[in-house]
């Protein structure tokens, strides 16, 4: 997946988005090769309230340089959800704040 702003957030963009029922994003990744994997994803809404804050097994390896990053290990996901079913539960957070 990618993603393409076209220009950079001002200060006013954000505050525009954070008047709104806006979430908060925080995604760690295996790296920034072309097909990296979420091992752990952190959403939020604008008063701070969490909805997900999960580590995530992405079914391989989490390369040494993204461990130096982040600080997550393959033992670390270990016996974690996969990525599917955090998107499920991730979804239904999706819908219930708008």
């Amino acid at each position: 997946m990618r993603w393409h702003l076209g220009k950079r957030t001002t200060p006013w963009t954000a505050g525009r988005a954070l008047e709104q029922n806006a979430l908060v994003l925080d995604v760690a990744t295996t790296g920034l090769g072309r097909y990296p994997k979420i091992v752990e994803l952190v959403c939020a809404d604008r008063d701070g309230n969490v909805l997900i804050n999960t580590l995530v097994d992405p079914g391989e390896p989490i390369p040494r340089d993204a461990t130096l990053v982040h600080g997550i290990t393959d033992a670390c996901v270990r016996g974690q959800p996969g990525i599917g079913t955090v998107m499920e539960h991730w979804s239904r957070c999706w819908r219930t704040t708008g």
